[in-house]
């Protein structure tokens, strides 16, 4: 079916985390392995990662699924 209408199909979903370890926000391997493992955990197919390491903190984290995608954004304090 041919979707002409311009809305949107699908959920965006936006989750704002506290409390969370810094080191582990700045950790780029744990988060790339989490965010793919938690899709995969979903139910959607990992197709491939872009990641990140900001200086002097943060990352951002991009997991390709065949269905849409994920992503993180880290922001330590």
């Amino acid at each position: 079916m041919e979707n002409n209408s311009g809305a949107f199909f699908g959920k965006h979903t936006l989750g704002e985390l506290y409390n969370v370890a810094p080191k582990k926000l700045n950790d780029l391997s744990f988060l790339t392995e989490f965010l793919c493992a938690a899709a995969t955990k979903a139910g959607a197919t990992v197709c491939g990662t872009v990641s990140k390491q900001f200086d002097p903190q943060g990352v951002t984290v991009l997991v390709l699924l065949e269905e849409s995608h994920a992503s993180f954004h880290t922001y330590p304090g």
